[in-house]
């Protein structure tokens, strides 16, 4: 469905057919076994995971050995729950966010994620949870038609409250059936609660689905990235480059993406610049420096490159943006990018459990951080909260522009300050 005045249609990315968990920079560690292990030792082994691989190795001033089991919680661990518990506690006393301990669920979902499969029928949401409310962002058209809309407050899944469930509670009341429904209770701004029947259906994981790329004049091609969680982002990028024929203009719109697997993110560096080429380096626990290379990707673009940036483009794909500005490969509009720098070592756990670690820093291919900083874009659109009140910000944070001809998209300011620049090359 291609509206003839725009050349594009805009949907928003089906990352994950429930629950979207976005991993950041990383790579997998070796799997665990399957088999059954006690919650004690289950605890144990997770301690022993963050003494020999996080990136501090003086684990934010404290001894491991006081984390044991013995010293710390001897008889205690009897039920997984336990386990968990006293997990997250020992985890968030390295005040490092971005290690974390995943329930059965959620790292289940991780793992889809990663390997664009789902044998799940859901809704198409991703789900947040910020203090004690619940939002919702419409991953899928399924929801958008549905009448889901960013940003939404979550009050019920069917007949039951979300206010004391957490995410991976309320991922089996989401999935189920294909052609099933749930049903959601909404609160929209301060009007009052409303119901919105969804059905549950399939989809694959598609990083670059059709609707987000198109033709924003002849010679401008527009792609959106939401994420570089998905190992074949690469493939998919140069199928949709393909796809567009000639593109002397590319806008690459990486807004809201919050990176990805490391291996993604070289590849995709490899559609725009030669193999082999620096596009940033990684210091680990013992200070050692590496430098990371672009990878070969079935296909090359060597036109003139616009990217689109703002503070929810992160982490991995900082990587990239930074690399294809420091070699004048592309021109950065946006906003400032979100400055996390963390590279996480995927651990496959036993029982289905598993964990993200922080196990290096990422550096600028010029050896630069941007640790809490970011990157500078080199024209800075930013937006004011009447802009946003007003819906003139990214496109795809408001569903009730997703089919709206060219005149609404043309609020998005930041897009448009893109298109002009195009133009002009």
């Amino acid at each position: 469905m291609v509206r003839k005045n725009f050349g594009l249609v805009f949907k928003v990315l089906l990352v994950i057919n429930f629950l979207a968990l976005p991993i950041m920079a990383e790579t997998r560690g070796t799997k665990a076994a399957t088999k059954d292990i006690a919650p004690n030792m289950l605890y144990e082994l997770v301690r022993l995971i963050v003494n020999n691989d996080y990136i501090d190795p003086n684990l934010n001033g404290q001894n491991i050995t006081d984390w044991s089991v013995d010293k710390k919680y001897k008889n205690k661990l009897e039920t997984y729950n336990d386990a968990t518990q006293a997990i997250k506690t020992m985890l968030a006393s390295l005040t490092d966010k971005q290690t974390k301990f995943f329930s059965r669920e959620e790292y289940a979902a991780e793992t889809e994620i990663v390997d664009g499969t789902s044998n799940h029928a859901g809704v198409g949401l991703k789900i947040q949870r910020v203090s004690n409310k619940t939002t919702i962002q419409p991953l899928s058209e399924n929801a958008v038609n549905s009448g889901l809309m960013p940003k939404d407050e979550l009050i019920r899944i069917n007949d039951k409250a979300v206010e004391n469930l957490t995410l991976s509670e309320m991922r089996p009341l989401l999935v189920g059936n294909e052609g099933s429904t749930v049903k959601l209770t909404i609160k929209r701004d301060s009007s009052e609660n409303k119901e919105f029947t969804v059905k549950r259906t399939k989809n694959p994981l598609l990083v670059i689905p059709e609707w987000q790329i198109g033709k924003l004049e002849p010679k401008v091609c527009y792609i959106r990235i939401s994420s570089f969680s998905y190992y074949k982002t690469a493939d998919e990028l140069s199928a949709r480059l393909t796809s567009l024929g000639k593109c002397p203009s590319l806008i690459l719109d990486l807004r809201e993406n919050p990176g990805g697997l490391l291996d993604s993110i070289k590849e995709s560096a490899g559609v725009f610049l030669p193999n082999d080429t620096v596009i940033g380096k990684l210091i680990n626990r013992d200070k050692k420096v590496v430098d990371l290379f672009a990878s070969k990707a079935p296909t090359s673009y060597d036109g003139n490159l616009i990217l689109l940036v703002n503070k929810g483009s992160d982490n991995g794909t900082e990587i990239l943006v930074a690399a294809l500005k420091d070699l004048r490969k592309a021109i950065v509009v946006g906003e400032t990018t979100g400055g996390n720098d963390s590279i996480r070592l995927a651990r496959d756990l036993p029982n289905g459990f598993g964990m993200v670690i922080t196990t290096a820093r990422i550096l600028t291919s010029q050896g630069k951080s941007f640790h809490e900083v970011g990157i500078e874009p080199d024209y800075k659109v930013p937006l004011s909260q009447e802009n946003i009140r007003n819906k003139m910000d990214a496109w795809f944070n408001h569903a009730n522009l997703f089919l709206s001809p060219q005149t609404e998209l043309s609020k998005d300011l930041q897009l448009m300050k893109a298109k002009e620049l195009a133009l002009e090359k």
